[in-house]
């Protein structure tokens, strides 16, 4: 977790919380890392949150 956690600070999010059940990132929108690898993008823009998780399946997590 805390790899990916890192290409998300490097993609412009800063961490606000990090423990063991997840971690939470402030950006351009809120963002939770869970140990499972999922990823909650809190956001009601549907293009926001496909964009997102377009990054976190092909960047974040390889």
């Amino acid at each position: 977790m805390s790899e990916v956690s890192e290409k998300i600070i490097s993609s412009g999010w800063e961490c606000t919380l990090k423990n063991r059940l997840c971690y939470t990132f402030s950006g351009p929108v809120d963002l939770t890392l869970f140990p499972s690898g999922k990823l909650l993008i809190k956001t009601p823009d549907q293009q926001i949150a496909d964009d997102i998780a377009k990054k976190h399946i092909e960047t974040w997590l390889k």
